[in-house]
């Protein structure tokens, strides 16, 4: 099967290690030519990995919430109904090997690090991905997958009309899969010329600022798998007419006693010479070179571009208090993870054909410690408005209109009066209080004689029991029970005869 996918190119092997020392004044940029180059960059990146990871760790606290479509209500994990409790079974436990938070976060981190997730339903050999026959979700690795191009894609309606099929291909492991059998969501795609399929991974506008945290993380290494004697030895000796300068046997000499000398395991902290040197120490204080302030820096526009709060990270930043930390975690869920994650439940209600039934999918992190802290705030602060607002209603500061428009319960409907169902409240307890009288009692009663004698008619009667006494219609039907005919009183010429 070709593959349309330029960014999984089998001569790709990821990033060997390079020496950036060795471009001297050239800037260097670490060159990235697939999918396979992103993730061994996540790994071997400590910020790229630790921003991913916050981010996929929060999302993983994701649980699943099957809702009636018509009702809007919640069906709790204990159902009996059989697709509510299907749907809940496969989502806590999508395949054999994985649960729902190892599922998550897995999904999560290809999708920070490469711009694309691959989701296979198995759903049984020719049968199509639905709900009924599903039994199993898998997350591909999307630097493995392939694709064959179906030779349409602005004209496209269906995703066949663009995508014919999917192949993973791993060393000797290959699977072909149908197109509707993957779910494949990804980042936004901003640069066609890598191909119009797969999404551009954050990472690749970041490559300055991970970069330059690569080289600040080498050079400290460098520094300190070099921490042996730093200074300049020079000739003591002289005359006269000044110093004598050592000579090459004297220095290689030198040279090679100082190599046992310095700060790491098994070497001398003091070094003694024969003969008359002068030692001139050089300064190897890294934060002088400003390589933690680089990192910080640039760790920072590597938190924004991901949509994590920087104090997440909290990397050479002061003043991180608890109160900032936890508005820091509600700030990543509520600007962040929820609004990713409704994209991502709505494409999965579409895949596994929830669309067409009465129950959804949706995600709810309500459970995290941090969001239920907010909603008791705003709780704490709404309940101290309403007593403030009903207190000066009380005291005719403010006006019932006022006092619905501070709460937000908008303007009071006005009743329509060819309305029946508008009647207004005073009239409501009027109707109450005659149905509850003794005398509306017996008014009820006459008018049940009057319809069963014949006297009334049985729609006058329902009338009567709706205007008057403030029935629904079903109550007066059932208080009037089955309608009698009405009986036509006999004249008096039939009397005679």
């Amino acid at each position: 099967m070709p593959t349309g996918n330029r960014l999984t190119s089998a001569d790709n092997f990821g990033i060997p290690f390079v020496s950036y020392l060795l471009f001297k004044d050239t800037p260097y940029w670490q060159q990235l030519r697939g999918l396979m180059d992103y993730f061994e960059w996540f790994i071997t990146n400590p910020i790229f990995y630790a921003v991913v990871m916050i981010k996929a760790r929060e999302y993983a606290n994701m649980k699943f919430v099957i809702k009636n479509r018509r009702t809007g209500e919640v069906e709790p994990e204990t159902t009996r109904k059989p697709l509510p409790q299907k749907i809940y079974k496969l989502l806590n436990n999508p395949n054999v090997m994985q649960k729902r938070w190892e599922f998550l976060i897995q999904r999560k981190i290809f999708r920070e690090v490469c711009g694309n997730t691959m989701t296979y339903g198995n759903a049984g050999f020719g049968m199509g991905v639905n709900i009924n026959n599903i039994v199993a979700l898998w997350n591909v690795w999307p630097q493995y997958m392939e694709f064959k191009l179906a030779g349409k894609y602005f004209d496209a309606t269906e995703a066949t009309d663009v995508i014919k099929g999917w192949r993973f291909k791993y060393g000797d492991t290959e699977k072909e899969f149908a197109t509707n059998e993957i779910l494949h969501q990804n980042s936004p795609n901003i640069d066609p010329r890598a191909g119009l399929i797969f999404g551009t991974p954050t990472a690749a506008s970041l490559i300055r600022p991970l970069s330059n945290i690569d080289m600040a993380y080498e050079s400290r290494n460098v520094m300190m798998q070099n921490r042996g004697m730093r200074v300049i030895l020079s000739s003591d000796r002289g005359d006269a007419s000044g110093k004598i300068p050592l000579l090459a046997k004297e220095k290689d000499e030198i040279q090679e006693q100082i190599k046992g000398y310095g700060l790491r395991e098994g070497q001398k902290q003091f070094f003694f010479s024969n003969m008359p040197l002068k030692s001139t120490p050089i300064d190897q204080d890294v934060r002088k070179l400003g390589l933690f302030e680089e990192i910080a820096t640039d760790a920072m526009l590597v938190c924004h571009a991901f949509g994590v709060p920087e104090i997440l990270l909290k990397l050479y930043l002061h003043g991180a208090t608890f109160e900032n930390q936890a508005a820091s975690v509600r700030r990543l869920y509520q600007g962040t993870l929820i609004p990713e994650s409704q994209d991502e439940i709505i494409a999965f209600n579409s895949f596994l054909g929830l669309d067409d039934t009465e129950w959804y999918i949706e995600g709810s992190f309500d459970h995290v410690a941090e969001l239920q802290e907010s909603e008791k705030l705003k709780a704490d602060t709404s309940k101290i408005y309403s007593d403030q607002y009903l207190a000066e209603l009380k005291m005719n500061v403010i006006t019932p209109d006022e006092f619905r428009e501070f709460m937000d319960y908008g303007k009071k409907p006005e009743p329509k009066s060819d309305d029946p169902q508008t009647i207004d409240a005073r009239t409501q307890e009027q109707q109450a209080a005659l149905r509850g009288s003794v005398g509306g009692v017996q008014g009820i009663l006459n008018i049940q004689a009057g319809v069963s004698a014949g006297s009334t008619t049985y729609e006058a009667g329902i009338a009567m029991l709706m205007i008057i006494f403030g029935f629904n219609e079903e109550d007066a039907e059932k208080l009037l029970g089955d309608p009698q005919p009405v009986t036509q009183p006999e004249t008096q010429n039939q009397n005679a005869a």
